[in-house]
């Protein structure tokens, strides 16, 4: 009993992505193999390890309440570790709520990490769906100007391919029949920083040629990689025919204006977006496709947002997700002048939302909403939140 009573306890979590959901697994095998019994209660937990969510406001709100609920349980001689997006996107912020606290950015947490496991590993957790969740890689060099997430994930830093490839290997092994989902903040990226020549292709490549009983489902890649990597569709394209990868991808759209995606610093046009997606449906007919919108950018006109809505009708993403635009402090759009009114971006997005329930009703042959959703929901079919909109995605449960 009194041997018990001398094992400190860590509390470790997160209330981010998946992407911190897998490096939340990797922390917490950290302090399992420095001797801490983790534990599910804060207030039992000597040391207190929070990754904190920034990615939009109600995020932020979110992790500011979850610490005044760990400080307000938490034992006085506990020690709290912040870490995540928030503490660089929101610097100082946290001592407001938690006076003793002690700041580690991801980078800095992926060092104590590897310096404390003999052998080093991939971050990554089973769902509970049975889907492998590997972060391949960390950081985002994107410029965009409505997001602040590359202040609050900081240095690029890709995963070892060979580390990948055997994490992989010895998990299948085990569990045959397993989809393994690659995530990161940017996973066209793969592969730069290394300076060997290493890139997304050359894991690909070894995904196509490694044994076992799998496949590979691939998160979202931005435009601009297709663009830089002429060959990605076809490797894209050879791994689905052999049944290794999923035919399914995620193209982030953001606006089919070209003036806007200049403004937000996308890096592609229209013209340039629709030809990636136009050649991946001819080379992967069967290719499932998602992407994401902002509705209401700085400056968007009603030229602008009928470019966007004629992209959407053009290509049948399923799911879709349409934000609309907020002011972010910490974004080169926070200063930009040109606001959109509030109501007209709710009516843009409004507009959206039923040309995409619109489509689908005559996919299946729906004539109401609600016989569509039914359908929906009986063939297992999860809800999509839109800023407070439920809609449907072609994502099973």
């Amino acid at each position: 009993m009194s041997n018990e009573m001398n094992i400190k306890k860590a509390y470790v979590a997160t209330n981010g992505c998946h992407g911190s959901e897998t490096q939340v697994r990797q922390y917490a095998e950290t302090f399992s193999r420095k001797g801490y019994l983790l534990t599910a209660r804060v207030e039992d937990a000597d040391v207190i390890v929070a990754d904190l969510c920034s990615f939009t406001h109600q995020a932020k709100s979110d992790s500011v309440g979850w610490l005044k609920s760990i400080e307000s349980q938490r034992k006085p001689t506990s020690e709290v570790i912040v870490t995540g997006c928030y503490l660089g996107i929101n610097p100082g912020s946290v001592e407001a709520v938690v006076p003793r606290v002690r700041y580690m950015t991801k980078e800095q947490m992926r060092t104590f990490s590897g310096n404390t496991l003999a052998t080093p590993i991939v971050p990554g957790y089973v769902d509970a769906e049975g889907v492998l969740k590997l972060k391949i890689e960390d950081g985002c060099g994107g410029k965009c100007t409505f997001c602040a997430i590359p202040n609050g994930v900081g240095r690029r830093y890709s995963y070892p391919l060979d580390l990948i490839m055997s994490t992989i290997q010895n998990y299948v092994g085990e569990h045959p029949g397993t989809t393994v989902k690659f995530v990161g903040e940017d996973i066209g990226f793969y592969g730069l920083d290394r300076k060997d020549g290493t890139t997304i292709l050359t894991l690909l490549d070894k995904v196509k040629d490694l044994e076992g009983d799998f496949n590979v489902r691939i998160d979202v890649v931005n435009p601009w990689w297709f663009l830089r990597y002429p060959h990605l569709i076809d490797s894209m394209a050879e791994g689905v025919s052999a049944n290794r990868i999923v035919p399914y991808v995620g193209v982030p759209l953001q606006s089919g204006s070209d003036t806007i995606l200049k403004s937000m610093k996308r890096l592609y046009s229209r013209l340039q977006f629709e030809g990636v997606l136009d050649t991946l449906l001819e080379k992967i007919p069967s290719l499932g496709l998602s992407s994401e919108v902002i509705v209401g950018f700085p400056g968007e006109t009603d030229t602008d947002f009928k470019h966007t809505f004629e992209v959407v009708d053009k290509y049948n993403f399923n799911p879709l997700g349409v934000w609309g635009y907020t002011p972010f402090e910490g974004t080169d759009s926070f200063h930009f002048e040109n606001k959109v009114n509030s109501n007209v971006i709710q009516e843009r997005m409004e507009m959206l939302v039923a040309l995409v329930i619109d489509k689908e009703k005559k996919k299946r042959g729906c004539t109401t909403l609600e016989e569509l959703c039914a359908q929906m929901e009986q063939q297992g079919f999860l809800p999509l939140n839109t800023n407070g909109k439920n809609l449907f995605t072609g994502v099973r449960q």
